[in-house]
């Protein structure tokens, strides 16, 4: 008989007396694993305490990894026991911004599958990042980001890694062999999937085989896990009685309209925070919103990385900062949703060193948040001065205009793609560049520049629109503001926003 035969049948009467003899294991840490022998291990996996993608989790911890090529090993094992993530290799709907997007010679797809994926990309950097941070690898997380000045600083970095140590330990000093590898398998599970509405193999077996439709793929993922679970099977592995698959299911009926991003930089007003209760009205508990913001921060930091995929390129440090302030304010403990919101603008307020005592105060605040001035608290005063500058019936009619909440009190301004509507515009008024290699005059390359902008922002493009931002330009420019605040469109209030800030900064 075959030696290696021989050799594994003695392995597992071994395991089999091992199974017997040994008592199970009821906890599921890393530390579970730590010098184990085989049978021990063995004992695990049949008694079902331990479980085979437990050992992609403990990739995360006990591997060492040296590059950005190392870290993309552990996507095979990704692929085979979160095999959502393989899907994203079908046909996907891609994000507007990624549409038409050359491949890049780095990224995840191209590397492991030789085609290019963008969703797949996407996600298989999040894995990366999830990595990178629990290896404190504070080199190979920033790698991507090649502006000095905005880069996450190493005190931010090891900030990040606590917070998701916090979590997947449940002790705030938790150390990587506490992991609970339940939690991380939720965090794995979540990331495979919670984009799995994109996946037209999915959506096809949702429509056409249990003839549920909708054109929203978040909508059509929830109904998938509700009601069909077993078509995502990292879903359905978590356990019946679980409550995270109640929460997991929450947070994707919740958030899935929800854009962070738009909070962070003060363009939401507070109505938008509905989203992070849970569907009688209650606040999500802590632990739930804790996961919620550390998947947030691996999106957003793998948000790019169909243009850079090595590291996490978009997780700069005016960003950490909306995510540090988040942690610190969105606390919904006995509180509404007002004064939840209120709380985070008097957070920055604090850090600003300004008053907010009055709805005037807060209001500016949320201005400059729209001005992206984070990290920047001289160019957050700049804006405030503007603000102070202008006439006091414009400022009482901007103050109540920001400061609707759009709960019980009419209808609340959403000032999507302001802040960097604000930014091109700045950006354009100070350039030295203006109207010397163009015959364009410098207000009409401003229109010019606003055009570019709305189109970008995938913002609906208007004649109107663009004919009302080039005379509220020019008004500004000349020092008169003669304009009507009553309406409530939202477009045109931002634009005399960001005009009246870049007229006069």
């Amino acid at each position: 008989m075959n030696k290696w035969v021989l050799k594994f049948k003695g392995f597992a009467i071994i395991a089999v007396i091992a199974f017997q003899a040994l008592p199970s294991y009821s906890a599921r840490t890393a530390r579970d694993y730590w010098k184990k022998q085989p049978a021990d291990i063995c004992n695990g996996l049949l008694s079902g305490n331990f479980r085979t993608q437990d050992f992609t989790s403990l990739a995360f911890l006990w591997n060492k990894y040296n590059s950005y090529e190392d870290y993309l090993k552990l996507l095979p094992s990704l692929e085979h026991n979160f095999p959502e993530l393989k899907w994203l290799l079908d046909r996907v709907a891609a994000a507007p911004a990624d549409v038409g997007a050359k491949a890049h010679p780095d990224s995840p797809s191209m590397k492991l599958h030789g085609e290019h994926h963008t969703e797949y990309d996407r996600t298989a950097v999040n894995y990366v990042n999830l990595a990178q941070i629990l290896q404190n690898d504070y080199e190979g997380y920033t790698e991507a980001q090649t502006v000095p000045f905005i880069k996450l600083k190493k005190e931010q970095f090891f900030k990040i890694r606590s917070w998701f140590l916090k979590f997947l330990t449940g002790k705030p000093n938790g150390a990587l062999d506490e992991i609970d590898l339940d939690k991380m398998e939720y965090l794995l599970a979540y990331t495979s999937f919670h984009d799995l509405g994109k996946s037209k193999f999915y959506t096809e077996i949702i429509e056409k085989v249990f003839l549920q439709a909708d054109s929203n793929h978040d909508q059509i993922l929830v109904y998938g896990i509700e009601n069909k679970p077993y078509v995502t099977p990292s879903f359905d592995r978590i356990d019946k009685n679980s409550p995270w698959r109640s929460h997991l299911t929450r947070l994707l009926q919740n958030t899935g309209t929800f854009n962070f991003g738009q909070l962070l930089q003060g363009e939401s007003p507070a109505v938008a925070l509905q989203a992070l209760l849970d569907t009688d009205g209650r606040p999500m508990d802590a632990e739930t919103f804790e996961f919620y913001i550390l998947h947030m921060i691996l999106d957003m930091g793998a948000a790019r990385a169909v243009q850079n995929p090595r590291g996490a390129a978009l997780m700069i440090s005016p960003v950490f900062l909306g995510f540090e302030d988040a942690m610190e304010s969105l606390n919904f403990e006995n509180k509404t949703i007002q004064e939840v919101y209120e709380d985070r603008l008097k957070n920055w307020a604090k850090k600003w060193g300004w008053p907010a005592e009055s709805k005037k105060d807060l209001a500016v605040v949320r201005l400059a948040l729209n001005s992206r001035a984070y990290e920047n608290a001289e160019f957050a005063q700049k804006v405030k001065l503007v603000f102070e500058q202008l006439p006091e019936l414009q400022q009482k009619i901007l103050t109540q205009e920001l400061m609707l909440t759009g709960i019980d009190d009419g209808i609340a301004i959403q000032l999507t793609y302001i802040p960097q509507l604000i930014q091109d515009a700045v950006k354009a008024i100070k350039s030295d560049l203006i109207a010397q290699s163009t015959d364009l005059t410098k207000e009409e390359y401003i229109k010019k520049e606003i055009a570019t902008a709305l189109v970008n922002k995938h913002t609906p493009e208007s004649e109107e629109v663009l004919s009302i931002a080039y005379d509220t330009m020019k008004r500004a420019r000349n020092g008169g503001f003669p304009i009507d605040f009553k309406d409530d469109d939202p477009e045109m209030l931002g634009l005399r926003l960001a005009y009246e800030i870049q007229a006069r900064i």
